[in-house]
């Protein structure tokens, strides 16, 4: 061999080995370096103050540029700037811009507008209006419309209607039945499972009964008028119900507020001569 070539070589393949670029191994990481080229026709990096050996007929420079497989990306953003197509209702990524997608922004392509993460939403109306789906049970928003949810209604999405908001529930009943978790020492509803409650029998449940609003029999119990009520001892009187209740129970069970516990009954109207 010709002197000359061998030492030609000999320089490629120092260079090369000192080049920092020849550790990254796919053309996205080492397109990410101001300093790297990559090299389709060898399928290897190198710097821009060396040469690629033998020339490189597909050269990429950015990672946008990139072959890349378009289902390695996880958002919208990273999908449509590597020049792939995003569809927002099954969270997947695709190079096929003819791709089905039930999604009412339809398969959204490269340099088109992201929409805005269903997680930041924290109302279902909100939720739903963006084409996302509400658990109503976690109290959360996903673009997943295969996500999990224990609650009744399932997973509501687009079109659907939002139930009405646990808060406005003043009453067991109704709360439960909505789907939604009764606190019955604080006497509020809640769309929160894991919300912290008082009670003796902890945070009703949709499907649990609600605890009775009748007290069980005492000997208070025959006494239809306040002042015969608060004249018994170890009796009280609750006007919201007209109840006579015996403090031997949780009279906070029965009784809808404590400023109702009347010990000494309002005066009686006087009737005209």
């Amino acid at each position: 061999m010709n002197p000359l070539c061998v030492l030609l070589v000999i320089s490629v393949t120092v260079v090369l080995a000192q080049d920092p670029c020849r550790n990254y191994h796919d053309c996205v990481s080492c397109t990410s370096e101001s300093d790297c080229k990559w090299c389709g026709d060898g399928n290897y990096c190198f710097s821009i103050q060396t040469f690629a050996p033998g020339g490189c007929m597909n050269l990429f420079q950015a990672p946008r540029e990139c072959p890349v497989t378009c289902n390695r990306w996880k958002n919208c953003h990273d999908c449509t700037s590597y020049n792939c197509n995003w569809c927002d209702s099954s969270n997947t990524c695709t190079s096929n811009r003819n791709a089905r997608c039930s999604s009412s922004h339809g398969l959204i392509g490269p340099n088109e507008q992201c929409p805005v993460p269903c997680q930041r939403f924290s109302k279902c109306d909100d939720c739903t209006s963006n084409d996302c789906y509400w658990c109503d049970s976690s109290n959360r928003c996903t673009s997943n419309r295969n996500a999990r949810c224990p609650s009744r209604h399932g997973l509501i999405g687009p079109n659907d209607q939002c139930p009405p908001p646990c808060q406005r529930f003043s009453k067991c009943d109704d709360c439960t039945s909505n789907d939604c978790y009764w606190c019955d020492s604080s006497k509020r509803c809640t769309n929160n499972r894991n919300a912290r409650c008082s009670a003796r029998e902890g945070l009703i449940y949709p499907g649990d009964q609600c605890p009775s609003r009748r007290p069980p029999p005492s000997q208070c119990t025959p006494y239809g008028e306040c002042s015969e009520c608060v004249d018994t001892p170890g009796c009280v009187w609750c006007p919201s119900t007209s109840q006579c209740l015996s403090t031997r129970y949780n009279i906070y069970n029965y009784c809808d507020r404590i400023a109702n516990f009347l010990y000494q009954c309002p005066a009686r109207p006087i009737a005209p001569a």
